[in-house]
């Protein structure tokens, strides 16, 4: 019986440390952050609007449990790509659409550090 009292109470410790430590982290967040785009202006959260022939919505956004930058383009009248890199260095595709007129989607976790941008790109 002494046992299972321990164990359980060692179990609520570490939950509240998880929870603890989880909410310290996100309470550190900036809440005014900003995201780069692919020519380098500031941005704040998701912008979108017309690019080269298409349809660009770039940013980053929150998705549980992090924010993600975020890549959304689609050309009307060529195949498109949209694609993203955060901070860390990590590259996403959304790969290259089969037709015209449909958004190429990636996403990777934002960073608060380095540079987070995303790009796109169309052809014939």
């Amino acid at each position: 019986m002494l046992v299972q009292k321990v164990s359980r109470t060692g179990r609520c410790i570490r939950i509240l440390a998880i929870f603890t430590l989880t909410f310290s982290l996100f309470a550190a967040m900036p809440l005014n952050a900003k995201a780069l785009d692919a020519q380098g202006s500031d941005m704040a959260r998701v912008a979108s609007g017309p690019k080269d022939g298409g349809y660009w919505i770039r940013g980053y956004k929150w998705a549980w449990p992090l924010e993600q930058v975020v890549s959304e383009y689609k050309n009307y009248t060529k195949r498109s790509h949209g694609s993203v890199v955060n901070g860390n260095g990590t590259y996403n595709s959304g790969g290259w659409t089969k037709s015209k007129n449909r958004f190429s989607r990636a996403t990777a976790n934002w960073t608060p550090w380095g540079t987070n941008k995303a790009y796109y790109d169309s052809t014939k």
